[in-house]
């Protein structure tokens, strides 16, 4: 069940910026082509260290790197509070996607060395999503629970404090026996097989 609310709680935070990110950017005066980079240097930061991370999860163990990046995901959720311009909300977002491609394939793989349905998994996640639409509306109501902060530090603000929990979460998981495997380089051929997988991302 705590996989389940790591799950859960790390999709909700994501979504929640994720979705009022471009609105908060356009606040700042940046244009829909900037907008556009914005949300692409946060993608291609989350499927480069999702990558890399997830082997190195696969060999090391996963739990070390659930912890790590929850952690750092949850402190640099914060710091994109402090965004004043378009080109530094680019760069808080680089940041946050790097801590935030850490540890969902290396969660994935804990979920399934523990025995846990994938597709309950994959619901949890889902629904995850569903509840972080739901705090951006929260956090944009709730301003009297938030006394003098703006809207974008409510939304931020509140991503952290969930990521935080993910957190607290993660540090009661036991390590699980798994199947120590030897990671093969990305190759050419691996990227073909799978191209359709990673232009879909």
């Amino acid at each position: 069940m705590k996989s389940y609310g790591v799950q859960f709680l790390y999709n909700a935070a994501l979504s929640s910026g994720s979705l009022f990110t471009p609105i908060y950017a356009k606040s700042l005066g940046a244009s829909d082509l900037v907008i556009g980079y914005i949300g692409m240097v946060y993608g291609l930061s989350i499927f480069i260290t999702g990558i890399f991370f997830g082997r190195k999860a696969d060999v090391l163990g996963r739990r070390r790197f659930l912890i790590i990046g929850l952690f750092l995901a949850s402190v640099l959720a914060s710091v994109q509070l402090f965004a004043f311009d378009p080109w530094f909300l680019m760069i808080t977002r680089f940041g946050f996607g790097f801590a935030a491609g850490m540890f969902p394939p290396a969660l994935v793989a804990y979920a399934y060395d523990e025995g846990l349905p994938m597709g309950r998994f994959a619901a949890a996640g889902s629904l995850g999503w569903g509840a972080g639409n739901l705090l951006v509306s929260f956090a944009a109501v709730a301003g009297w629970l938030y006394g003098a902060l703006l809207l974008h530090e409510r939304v931020y603000f509140t991503g952290a404090v969930v990521l935080a929990g993910a957190f607290a979460i993660a540090l009661t998981l036991h390590t699980v026996p798994r199947e120590v495997m030897k990671a093969k380089p990305i190759t050419l051929d691996v990227i073909k097989r799978n191209r359709d997988v990673y232009l879909s991302f």
